[in-house]
């Protein structure tokens, strides 16, 4: 609850059709992890009637997929997970410098629509990294443990984490776009705990433990105070402070 706080309520006030779709993608794939495919397509379906960016869901499926590799052998099925995920990361940062040609392929299959997503100039923009800047290095730091915990899932997530960051940077050019980084981001939702339970059992000697629950509990706070009450972005607080100015 704390990350849907901090990451999606304030925004959800504005984007209310969105942010409904974006609640059954997410727990669709709930069903998808437990091999329920059918509970699944019907929610991901549902999903589409309120809001056309749930077809990004078919995109998370696929790259859900592509790292499910029914492999039997645990060392040679990592070795090859591992490939496809810096495969999936070169991809989607191959998206950043090749956005006219994806209007071009677009406009091609009869997606003209669509084609507005992907124009405009896009500028860099380190506040959007910033934000989720802690989750990117709790999971390097963490990766072992959590590869321990997830298995595979847990490359999913390191795709959706920096998918997140990579289509957040068309907030400079295109609205619109931005909002397809927000189906990436919500898993977070179920990330961070992760997190913060092989956090609880990482030691650094014998009487230090990692909390990363407070460390995720003070960066997102700031986050979110720097986002919603001083920068007043979405508008969602009725008022302006001039606190700490």
């Amino acid at each position: 609850m704390f990350v849907y706080f901090c990451f999606f309520y304030n925004i959800s006030l504005n984007i209310m059709r969105q942010a409904i779709a974006m609640s059954f993608v997410f727990c669709a794939f709930q069903y998808l992890i437990e091999k329920k495919n059918v509970q699944f397509w019907i929610i991901m379906f549902s999903a589409c009637l309120f809001h056309t960016t749930a077809l990004i869901g078919f995109v998370l499926y696929f790259i859900y997929e592509y790292l499910e590799l029914r492999i039997f052998n645990k060392s040679k099925r990592i070795q090859q997970t591992k490939k496809r995920t810096y495969f999936l990361l070169i991809a989607g940062m191959l998206i950043l410098v090749a956005q006219s040609y994806i209007a071009k392929l677009f406009e091609t299959v009869g997606l003209s629509y669509y084609v507005h997503y992907f124009e405009g100039a896009i500028e860099f923009l380190p506040n959007q990294i910033i934000s989720r800047l802690p989750i990117l290095l709790a999971c390097i730091f963490l990766s072992k443990q959590l590869i321990k915990n997830l298995g595979n899932e847990f490359y999913f997530y390191i795709c959706c984490v920096v998918y997140a960051i990579i289509f957040s940077q068309f907030a400079s050019a295109n609205s619109s776009t931005y909002r397809i980084a927000m189906y990436f981001s919500i898993f977070f939702i179920k990330l961070v705990p992760e997190i913060c339970a092989c956090s609880s059992r990482f030691r650094f000697s014998k009487n230090k433990v990692l909390r990363m629950n407070r460390y995720f509990m003070i960066s997102y706070c700031i986050v979110w105070w720097i986002y919603y009450c001083l920068i007043m972005i979405d508008s969602s607080i009725p008022y302006k402070t001039d606190l700490f100015i």
